[in-house]
């Protein structure tokens, strides 16, 4: 991001949702919201994580659903619960340089 001129400003990790347990693993999603400044302007991108614990909670993995559709998700991770409510994709909100 460095080389790109790409500046992260803040980044907010909001409350996690309900725990699932499911095929010994507690699942949940977790909503972030990031602001970065760019040369072209500052974005602002909401997404959720996808919180993993295979050992009771005791370590956690965190996937962004940014990265990857809803049903690639799913494909890629077949233990995901079906129980687990991924949101949409929200597109980025994006501030021209000079509009700020």
């Amino acid at each position: 991001m460095k080389q790109f001129n790409i500046e992260f400003k803040k980044i907010i990790i909001g409350h996690p949702g309900d725990i699932i347990t499911y095929k010994e693993q507690l699942q949940c999603i977790v909503p972030q919201s990031t602001n970065m400044k760019t040369p072209l302007g500052e974005m602002y991108v909401e997404t959720s994580l996808i919180a993993i614990s295979m050992d009771k909670g005791k370590n956690w993995y965190f996937i962004d659903t940014n990265m990857y559709k809803a049903d690639m998700l799913k494909t890629a991770l077949p233990d995901l619960s079906p129980k687990l409510i991924i949101p949409p994709q929200k597109g980025p909100k994006f501030t021209p340089a000079g509009n700020q």
